[in-house]
């Protein structure tokens, strides 16, 4: 989905260094929450990725029994050092996706994107959604993104009506959610 095609890549290490990770929680090097709320549900940090000399931060929030490997839903949060726009990013993010998707603004100069993205095999349809702001005074965004895998039996069960109306709840979700903050150490 969306969320590997936007993934920090190792391209802005100067060492050429793989990005730091953990697999069961956040790495040192980034300052996060460890659990975040959104739409009614605490979703706790269960993978992380850094790359320090880019910048760039990516932590992946869970519902509990569910992981990066096993996930029905998933929240990130993500720090893009790259001097550019909220409304830059979510084109870029229409112009690296699989799937038509829709862009939408937020208040406050932040921007929105959401997008419905085959799963591999038929097995149905991804649901993500992003908000996008600014980091302030420092170049670059962050990124809050809700993702939900839509089995395909689900997808005939609730149809079009049913696919709009989760679309547009989550639009209102993720426009009213606490927007959390993330940093790297030292940046």
């Amino acid at each position: 989905g969306l969320l590997t095609q936007c993934a920090p890549s190792n391209s802005g290490s100067p060492s050429g260094k793989l990005a730091q990770q953990s697999h069961h929680g956040i790495l040192p090097a980034i300052k996060a929450p460890a659990s975040i709320r959104y739409a009614g549900k605490t979703w706790q940090a269960r993978y992380s990725a850094a790359t320090p000399p880019a910048g760039d931060a990516l932590v992946e929030y869970f519902l509990p029994g569910e992981g990066p490997g096993n996930w029905s839903r998933m929240m990130s949060l993500r720090l893009v050092a790259k001097d550019t726009t909220p409304q830059s990013y979510a084109k870029n993010l229409a112009s690296v996706s699989s799937a038509p998707g829709a862009g939408f603004d937020i208040p406050g100069g932040q921007a929105g994107y959401d997008s419905l993205i085959p799963i591999r095999g038929g097995g149905g349809l991804e649901f993500s959604i992003f908000r996008i702001a600014s980091q302030g005074t420092s170049p670059g965004v962050k990124v809050l993104q809700y993702s939900e895998k839509i089995p395909q039996q689900k997808m005939i069960s609730i149809g079009v009506n049913g696919l709009k109306s989760l679309k547009a709840s989550h639009r209102e979700s993720i426009k009213s959610a606490a927007f959390p903050s993330i940093s790297l150490n030292g940046n």
